[in-house]
């Protein structure tokens, strides 16, 4: 559980913690873009519970689509899309800092 996160909680925690990269990746001796990945999801965790919840617990969740509308469906991916997108940045920042240093 303490690498585990849902999609929009991990988006929100690598809002908060990213500045704080190069020190953790520094730290954990990261020199790969793997290294550089388990540095930013070990700094997510270690931070976890220091980020603000959101105002609604809501905004952690994403609306099931299963067996429901078309609506429904659009909700869901309009809900996952930008939270992937921040987690794959994150990520993506965190194993090119590795692979550079």
């Amino acid at each position: 559980m303490r690498r585990s996160f849902t999609l929009r909680e991990l988006a929100r925690i690598a809002d908060v913690v990213e500045p704080s990269l190069p020190d953790a990746i520094r730290n954990a001796g990261a020199t790969s873009p793997s290294d550089g990945m388990r540095a930013a999801v070990a700094l997510a965790s270690a931070l976890r519970g220091t980020v603000s919840p959101p105002t609604s617990p809501d905004e952690f969740d994403i609306v099931d689509p299963y067996r429901r509308s078309e609506e429904t469906y659009q909700r869901s991916f309009n809900e996952l899309v930008p939270a992937a997108g921040r987690v794959a940045s994150f990520l993506a920042t965190a194993a090119r800092m590795a692979a550079s240093s």
